[in-house]
């Protein structure tokens, strides 16, 4: 798999929680590359770990710790400010932190916790750095989805608000989807505006990460033990596989705005495979409809200029 990866030394990749599990994994692939990394952390404490981790392994590693929270806008608007006052670019933005299976809580802003901190911070902060992408030719962003991703529903959104009828694996489920969608709209913008950018999806499989772990056993239920016991199983995977469909996302020469790279075998687990997913005319609606509705929750419209 190596021969598959072409890089450049001295390219900036902001890594969204790259302090732990896939983020991680791929961060210090990275720096094994000569890139440079800014790993955009809520706890810049673990964030110091983390670095401190991957220098023990690569000593000439460049890497930055910025604080970002995801679930407040406001915080990814300072997060933006200070990454334009450090760098005049971005090669590579990795939108690949998130909560998973997390009880009902509202963001600050008042929104769904898993909708707001894996879905609205990623839509606003792809928006807010997309000037830096465009002064570096063949920028990519890379969104992480999940092999769980199977709704989409505004009214779910609104009855999560509202406390109705909340079910923590369909709102994780919707959030997913709206990861996929998002990263096929902003395809989609990036081709209409004539820009030499991507925008990749990425989704790794089954993958044993403290993210995966500690949310099955956040649930007393049948189907915590299923997940539980799945984490120990050969259908499972380590984190450093199932960052591979990141790091493909990010290096290989080959991969094509609009794709999405998942594990070859079923989804779940194996080397990275790039394919095209066509969306219905439902889809395509509803995603078109995301779009404009997380620009009114951000009161933010995305632009090049």
């Amino acid at each position: 798999m190596e021969n598959e990866f072409t890089s450049d030394n001295d390219r900036l990749i902001v890594i969204t929680g790259g302090n732990s599990g896939i983020g991680f994994a791929a961060a210090k692939k990275f720096a094994n590359e000569n890139f440079r990394i800014i790993l955009a952390v809520r706890n810049k404490e673990k964030g110091a770990y983390a670095k401190a981790r991957i220098l023990e392994s690569f000593p000439d590693a460049k890497i930055e710790i910025m604080h970002l929270d995801l679930s407040d806008l406001e915080s990814v608007r300072n997060f933006s400010g200070e990454l334009h006052e450090r760098h005049s670019r971005l090669d590579v933005l990795c939108n690949n932190a998130g909560i998973m299976w997390s009880p009902r809580a509202l963001s600050k802003q008042g929104y769904e916790m898993h909708f707001a901190t894996n879905h609205l911070g990623h839509f606003l902060l792809t928006g807010l750095v997309t000037d830096l992408l465009k002064k570096s030719s063949g920028s990519r962003v890379i969104t992480t989805t999940s092999i769980a991703r199977f709704g989409y529903s505004f009214n779910d959104l609104q009855n999560y608000s509202r406390g109705l009828n909340y079910n923590r694996y369909v709102a994780y489920s919707n959030s997913k989807m709206m990861n996929f969608l998002f990263s096929h709209e902003l395809s989609k913008f990036f081709e209409n505006k004539k820009c030499n950018s991507m925008s990749i999806s990425v989704h790794p499989g089954i993958s044993r990460t403290k993210l995966f772990i500690s949310a099955s056993k956040s649930d007393k239920s049948l189907l915590r033990k299923l997940l539980h016991a799945a984490s120990g199983l050969i259908i499972s995977q380590p984190a450093s596989w199932g960052a591979m469909p990141t790091i493909r996302a990010a290096i290989d020469r080959r991969v094509e705005n609009g794709d999405l790279i998942s594990p070859l075998v079923f989804g779940i687990w194996g080397s990275p495979l790039k394919k095209r997913i066509h969306l219905s005319k439902d889809m395509e609606r509803f995603s078109k409809k995301l779009w404009e509705f997380s620009e009114n929750c951000c009161d933010f419209k995305y632009s090049f200029s």
